[in-house]
């Protein structure tokens, strides 16, 4: 059976982390006997199994329209050329081939929060994510909160729809306290900080998490900083002049384009995460955080609470005072800090990429089987 994988996005602020990369590497290695396709418009590492064809793609861009069109007829091209059998995308279908697809993690931001979204872009949404859903054999929702956003908002058919979560890595390496000095020396003049991993962007409620910094950094008056770890998003230069008039400019840092291992660092040297984001579709970012032994803070909405469970200090992300007492809370308190670094180590064990994998694999079978008639 050959497999194809395609993480081709028009717009690059909207990825879901690493999961379709994720499964694609654990399935490869776990089912030698089939070849994958990996499709991809970023550079693919050369390392590769040798049961993985990589294929680097660009598509048009100049509008969302004629980047669809663009990717279309190449994807089209790419399965007829490799026989694919089935073909798992990551929030956009293929409308025009007849090879069976697995639609992961459609992109819903248009219907939760559009007021961020350009007019031609909300319009391609609107237009093409009822035909996204409706082509695609199976649907991948990371979470029972997105399944339900799905059935709410498109009338998708439940039993179409599959709860697959994130997985958290075998082996992490955590940081010892003379690195974890180092790390804070080198991004936070050696300070404590306070860590959002995630796109940059307004769009992620970060207006709110300045607002709750401010709070606290007057009540505190304590070193603690603020780092932006993440990829640019939508309106990112309008958020970096944003910080010149901000009160607390010099314990504010944006670091972008940094390696993975550099990240994991940064992450596992907080002193907690603090996540805003209104509706949260991903588990990526916590499972990280509960894995390095760093506490989260957490928006109570979105999918949040079906991934940190008791594992996660709750504010209403609305609220930015509430926001920053939850900071000043696990400031204050290191026993409460200390209780939610152990009770997300427990909470880790719920999320394994071999199950992940698994699962995900079993609907491979299932879906090419039924496209074949043979259940």
């Amino acid at each position: 059976m050959l497999i194809g994988f395609c993480y081709l996005r028009f717009d690059q602020s909207a990825r879901n982390g690493n999961f379709l990369p994720g499964v694609l590497e654990r399935l490869s290695g776990m089912h030698p006997e089939h070849t994958f396709l990996f499709i991809s418009d970023k550079t693919i590492d050369a390392s590769l199994p040798k049961n993985v064809i990589p294929v680097q793609v660009e598509c048009e861009n100049k509008s969302p329209v004629k980047w669809l069109l663009s990717y279309h007829l190449k994807l089209r091209k790419i399965l007829k050329k490799y026989q694919a059998d089935i073909l798992i995308t990551e929030q956009f279908c293929s409308l025009t081939t007849k090879v069976p697809q697995i639609l992961l993690s459609p992109d819903l931001q248009f219907v939760q929060q559009n007021g961020f979204l350009k007019k031609k872009i909300l319009s391609f949404y609107k237009r093409f994510t009822p035909r996204f859903l409706k082509k695609a054999k199976t649907i991948i929702a990371l979470s029972e909160f997105e399944k339900n956003e799905l059935i709410k908002y498109f009338k998708t058919d439940p039993s179409k729809i599959k709860v697959i979560s994130e997985g958290t890595e075998e082996r992490i390496e955590l940081v010892n306290a003379e690195e974890r000095e180092m790390i804070k020396q080198q991004y936070a003049e050696g300070n404590e900080y306070f860590i959002y991993p995630g796109i940059i962007s307004f769009q992620k409620n970060l207006k709110n998490l300045l607002k709750a910094f401010s709070a606290f950094k007057k009540r505190q008056r304590s070193g603690m900083q603020l780092l932006f770890v993440g990829e640019p998003g939508r309106q990112f230069e309008d958020f970096k002049e944003s910080l010149e008039l901000y009160k607390f400019k010099k314990e504010i840092k944006l670091l972008s384009g940094l390696s993975e291992p550099e990240n994991k660092k940064l992450m596992a040297s907080a002193y907690a995460i603090v996540y805003p984001v209104e509706y949260e579709m991903s588990a990526n970012a916590f499972l990280k955080a509960m894995q390095c032994e760093v506490p989260v803070l957490a928006s109570s909405s979105g999918a949040v609470p079906e991934f940190c469970g008791d594992a996660s200090l709750y504010f209403q992300p609305a609220d930015h005072k509430d926001i920053a007492e939850k900071m000043m809370e696990i400031f204050r308190d290191e026993s409460l800090r200390k209780e939610l670094i152990e009770k997300g180590k427990t909470r880790t064990q719920d999320f394994n990429w071999s199950d992940t994998a698994d699962a995900f694999f079993k609907l491979i079978e299932n879906a090419v089987a039924a496209s074949s008639g043979t259940i």
